[in-house]
């Protein structure tokens, strides 16, 4: 049942049990932009009556994506959402694009972490174990979900016991790695199979950053 009765038993049986109107957790089902309300199923550590689903309004401007775990305010018979989190702290994993000319995973492997801080925080960590297939222009690796501006991240290659460190250019889709450059005073350099170095198969490239989603 998805209702306010639920909300309020839900409310009820919280301080009927003497707890302080705590924070719980659920997963969102469905959102409604008309009402800027989430249907939201509390998780076991939420479910006071099983697991009927509630609806809860949205604090902030921003609905929070379906199947993202969400913090749940119950207080005198309202449920609120108040900011998207990972339930546990776990991270979820995404599947990274890779742009520039000649780059492909190959016979190396690449991996994508990524968890919503809040409502309007996104923070990911690819890292890409090269394989042979190594690429000329500058690489690109896809974001887990769109930002809202361009920022900045930071990268590092490991080459052996050699670690060749750069900052990351952050567009609103992809991040862009880049390293130092090559000779005093100038440009930072994009990757490729001979920046920052002669790359290998068996280098690996971990690219992290924290930025604002996209509504």
């Amino acid at each position: 049942m998805t209702s306010t009765s639920t909300a309020q038993s839900l409310s009820k049986a919280l301080r009927k049990s003497h707890q302080p109107a705590p924070i719980r957790y659920g997963v969102v089902q469905s959102t409604s932009t008309l009402t800027g309300s989430a249907v939201v199923r509390p998780s076991s550590a939420a479910a006071t009556d099983g697991s009927e689903d509630v609806t809860a309004l949205v604090v902030g401007n921003r609905l929070p994506p379906i199947g993202s775990r969400v913090m749940l305010d119950i207080n005198q018979g309202d449920v609120v959402v108040t900011g998207t989190v990972g339930e546990t702290g776990a991270w979820d994993t995404y599947t990274p694009t890779l742009g520039g000319t000649g780059w492909a995973v190959g016979s190396g492997t690449l991996e994508g972490f990524w968890r919503l801080l809040d409502a309007h925080t996104a923070t990911f960590e690819v890292v890409f174990t090269l394989g042979t297939t190594l690429g000329t222009a500058g690489l690109t690796v896809s974001l887990p979900t769109p930002g809202v501006r361009a920022t900045v991240g930071m990268n590092q290659l490991v080459q052996g016991s050699t670690r060749y460190g750069g900052v990351a250019n952050l567009t609103t889709a992809s991040a862009i790695p880049q390293f130092g450059p090559a000779t005093a005073g100038g440009a930072d350099r994009s990757m490729t199979s001979s920046v920052p170095t002669a790359l290998a198969a068996g280098n690996v490239l971990t690219i992290a950053g924290t930025y604002e989603i996209a509504p």
